[in-house]
């Protein structure tokens, strides 16, 4: 499903994480796995890069020396996966980070799996951009020390033709890693306004709205593999992550395109609040093409 795959590389724990997912899909589809560290080139994108480890005196002075120390560890770090049998590829680059792992996702990559550490506030300017405005699946990894595992994906849908697609990808996954899917949808409610009285829902408005959503989700998302889960909100992005913690699920996969429009409106996006809200892995499918 999954052949060539491009994992941006910055040293962090989450980029190490990425590359542990990456071997999960070598071993399920043989997968070609290439790193890419981008040196950056500005002196303010050094210092977002590395001012964990280093201070700015260091980056002004020794420019050629960082340059040379990276390449080195990023020899190492390939050196020292080949020799537990994971075979990947590095790709060195100077510039802007997030325009050089987007200009290389151009050449005939099928997927981008990128890493998140604790220490990115939010949910990180490389990892955001990339996300956005790849043309090809990304999944974000959050930094866990969990084991890399699949047996539970969670499926949130809006009914939108580019979900009811990217729900055929979720089923190549679930039937590759023998996966479980819950199919969820979030009925998000609002008070009807009668004049300048909100009038809340009864419950057993509810109940009707929530068991004709379950009975379309079952018709419209039919699969032997997959389950179904309605909830009431008034917040989807938010409901999901929580649905997604509460479930203990390995993976979300969502479309950019649904409701909202992922690339034209993303920020308060569905997707996009998900990837900042969820500890949960998630894997970002692009819309259909015109």
């Amino acid at each position: 499903m999954y052949k060539n795959i491009l994992v941006p590389f910055d040293f962090s724990a989450g980029s190490f994480h990425a590359l542990e997912y990456a071997a999960k899909f070598k071993e399920t589809w043989n997968s070609r796995i290439t790193l890419i560290h981008v040196f950056p080139w500005t002196l303010r994108e050094l210092i977002n890069f590395y001012a964990d480890t280093l201070n700015i005196a260091e980056l002004e002075k020794n420019l050629e020396e960082l340059r040379n120390k990276a390449q080195d560890k990023l020899s190492r770090v390939v050196s020292t996966f080949q020799d537990s049998g994971i075979k990947v590829h590095a790709i060195f680059r100077e510039g802007i980070p997030y325009l050089e792992v987007l200009k290389e996702s151009e050449n005939g990559y099928d997927l981008i799996i990128i890493g998140v550490s604790h220490k990115k506030t939010g949910f990180g300017i490389t990892p955001w951009k990339v996300t956005r405005k790849s043309r090809i699946p990304c999944l974000v990894v959050k930094q866990s020390r969990k084991k890399v595992k699949f047996s539970r994906i969670l499926f949130p849908t809006d009914f939108s033709q580019h979900s009811k697609k990217a729900f055929e990808d979720a089923k190549k996954l679930a039937d590759s890693f023998g996966s479980e899917i819950v199919v969820l949808n979030v009925a998000e409610l609002y008070p009807a306004v009668a004049g300048e009285t909100e009038v809340p829902f009864s419950i057993g408005d509810v109940e009707v709205l929530k068991k004709s959503i379950l009975g379309r989700l079952m018709s419209e998302f039919n699969f032997e593999k997959a389950s179904f889960a309605v909830l009431e909100g008034m917040d989807a992005g938010t409901e999901i992550s929580e649905y997604a913690r509460r479930g203990k699920f390995d993976l979300i996969v969502m479309p950019t395109h649904g409701r909202t429009g992922f690339e034209r409106a993303f920020m308060g996006s569905v997707t996009e609040k998900v990837l900042k809200l969820s500890r949960t892995p998630v894997l970002v499918l692009k819309g259909l093409k015109k």
